[in-house]
């Protein structure tokens, strides 16, 4: 069973029973309101990671393990 992991996703603390967390899940922490369309993008990039995955982005349909303190930023553009 997965500890309390604290990360910071834009900007706001959130706290998972996870050693992981995916593209999708980050979405909807960020975004709980938004129904994703075909005209909406979102971008994902981290810090603060392990030594693995210290930082990057993630992509959709990827996850990336997680620490206490993880800086997740998600963005939305929509097409145009």
């Amino acid at each position: 069973m997965a500890n309390d992991t604290s990360i910071i996703v834009n900007g706001r603390k959130e706290t998972l029973k996870t050693n992981e967390v995916s593209f999708d899940d980050l979405v909807k922490e960020a975004f709980p309101d938004c129904d994703a369309g075909e005209d909406i993008y979102f971008t994902i990039t981290y810090e603060g990671g392990g030594r693995k995955s210290p930082e990057g982005t993630l992509s959709k349909g990827s996850c990336v393990e997680i620490k206490d303190g993880m800086i997740f930023n998600v963005s939305r553009t929509d097409k145009s």
